[in-house]
């Protein structure tokens, strides 16, 4: 069996009860035998002074007397590697870099990890920004076209307006619109005539009635998956060659409009001639 495999026993200095560890670089360190005895140990420890930065501080664990923080214990093992400051260790696969913006030592986790940490990184974007602002702000406003306005007309109710980019003269017309976003697709693929629908009016003029079995479909319900839910059913449908009109939808409870499908079956003939 490997070295690694064997245990090795220690006695912990607080409790004084024997302990095993294994033989690997990591656990054959260890002098207390739980974290408990470790954090005891540091009560009476006097205070310490850092290796890197020469401050004092008070130790948190009796083994770790020697940096006051991790940052400086890198920083000093990057130096104490080569055996000379200022030279970034090639010879390891960890390697080390000074922040251009605190001065300090830090550990390059990749070739791009130029600073040491997100303040320092915003500090530098924000100096790069100052320093490019003119240039930054020109690119931003070449970039941007404004497309001049035109006379446009609402796709739902007619009016004229200018616009240089909305379909609608204003956000009541855009909630009516909203509703038959796929309708209009759908006519568009099958060639068969469309026209803007408003859903609540087709419920209002059918009275919140199925016009297949006559069930009543109360508007509380509407978009929930109950039986009685409304819907707009389309008489004859638009793959079949039926239009998106007002005089070809109807309103349908849920169980009705699932159970007919795609199919014109009889009865569906237009009750409804007129548009709203």
């Amino acid at each position: 069996m490997s070295k690694w495999g064997e245990r090795l026993a220690k006695v912990c200095p607080m409790c004084k009860i024997e302990f095993f560890v294994r033989l690997n670089p990591k656990e054959s360190k260890k002098i207390f035998c739980s974290v408990k005895c470790r954090i005891e140990s540091a009560i009476t420890l006097p205070m310490a002074t850092c290796k890197w930065c020469d401050e004092a501080f008070q130790p948190k664990f009796a083994d770790r007397t020697a940096y006051c923080s991790n940052r400086c214990k890198v920083s000093y093992k990057a130096i104490v590697k080569v055996g000379k400051a200022g030279h970034v260790p090639i010879h390891s696969s960890i390697s080390f870099a000074i922040c251009p913006i605190c001065n300090k030592w830090f550990r390059q986790t990749n070739a791009g990890h130029k600073v040491c940490g997100s303040n320092c990184h915003n500090v530098k974007s924000l100096a790069l920004y100052r320093e490019n602002k003119d240039v930054i702000l020109s690119r931003m406003r070449d970039a941007y076209v404004r497309v001049p306005e035109s006379d446009t007309r609402c796709v739902v109710c007619g009016t004229t307006f200018k616009t240089n980019r909305r379909k609608t003269c204003s956000v009541k017309c855009l909630k009516k619109l909203s509703d038959h976003g796929k309708p209009r697709k759908r006519a568009r693929k099958h060639g068969v005539d469309y026209e803007p629908v408003v859903v609540v009016s087709v419920f209002n003029r059918d009275g919140w009635t199925c016009q297949i079995c006559g069930v009543k479909t109360p508007s509380a319900a509407k978009g929930k998956n109950k039986p009685n839910s409304p819907e707009l059913d389309h008489r004859v449908p638009i793959s079949k060659g039926g239009g998106h009109t007002y005089d070809n939808v109807q309103c349908a409870c849920r169980k009705c409009n699932g159970a007919k499908g795609n199919r014109n079956e009889a009865g569906q003939m237009p009750l409804f001639s007129h548009a709203v």
